[in-house]
């Protein structure tokens, strides 16, 4: 993560392993995370010669000047905004990689044979597939007041996670003759109140205040997120490639306030 932020590594009960320091931004501090610290703690956790990972969720951005609006924003704050906020994940795709191709394999019945004969039935895409989820939010495709430099970025960010599933899904790699899918997928959240989304956009409490006045729900959790999460991390094994809404019903929402016209 950018600012010297933990990244945080869990066991499949959900217990925190351990918090790293990871700058996306310096290659050297990437290297570190994946290469030295990351497979340590596994190996330590999972006691396995080859260290593990179902999952991997991907929760970082920012933007320098985010206040800003685009008309006024630099160069350099544009690159920055897309290097941390979009690039990253294709930097965490890539070092991630060794890991979640070794671990879809886990859980297919035992003696069945994947070959190429059955590689696109439904019942082998059934079986647990590994996968890596991002967060974004509906600044991607809307034009959000305050929003500003970052909608493009997570715009860039969604394209990102199309073509890296893609990618991941027909070309993975096969690991002792079976075929290991990596789905890649998407959450949109609504507005929900961070140090990092308070402190950096501007209106941010009229952003929560119009959702739950226009949303179908209202506003939502950060548990209700989580939760949506894992399900797209851990169980939805079809999909990929794809960009969930979890905002209470903002995003279907357009004319007046409900409750200004009842």
């Amino acid at each position: 993560r950018k600012n010297n932020d933990d990244t945080t590594t869990k066991s499949t009960s959900g217990r925190i392993l351990g918090g790293f320091l990871c700058d996306v931004t310096e290659p050297a501090s990437m290297e570190t995370f994946f290469q030295q610290a990351l497979p340590e703690v596994l190996m330590q956790t999972q006691q396995q010669q080859q260290p593990r990972l179902q999952a991997v969720v991907h929760s970082l951005a920012f933007a320098p000047d985010l206040k800003r609006p685009l008309l006024e924003t630099t160069r350099e704050s544009f690159l920055q905004a897309h290097e941390i906020s979009s690039y990253s994940l294709i930097q965490v795709a890539r070092e991630s990689l060794p890991y979640l191709t070794t671990s879809s394999t886990q859980g297919n019945p035992p003696g069945n044979n994947h070959n190429e004969e059955n590689l696109g039935s439904a019942e082998h895409n059934s079986y647990p597939s590994s996968s890596i989820t991002t967060l974004s939010y509906l600044g991607a495709e809307r034009a959000i007041p305050g929003y500003n430099v970052m909608g493009p970025a997570k715009a860039s960010l969604e394209s990102v996670v199309r073509g890296l599933a893609l990618e991941l899904g027909r070309n993975s790699s096969r690991v002792d003759g079976v075929h290991s899918p990596i789905r890649v997928n998407a959450v949109r959240a609504g507005p929900i109140p961070t140090l990092s989304s308070k402190g950096g956009i501007a209106n941010f409490d009229l952003m929560r205040k119009d959702v739950q006045a226009r949303g179908a729900l209202g506003n939502v959790s950060a548990s209700q997120v989580a939760k949506t999460v894992y399900h797209v991390a851990a169980e939805a094994c079809g999909m990929t490639g794809q960009t969930i809404e979890v905002d209470g019903g903002y995003s279907i929402v357009a004319g007046p306030a409900w409750t200004s016209v009842q």
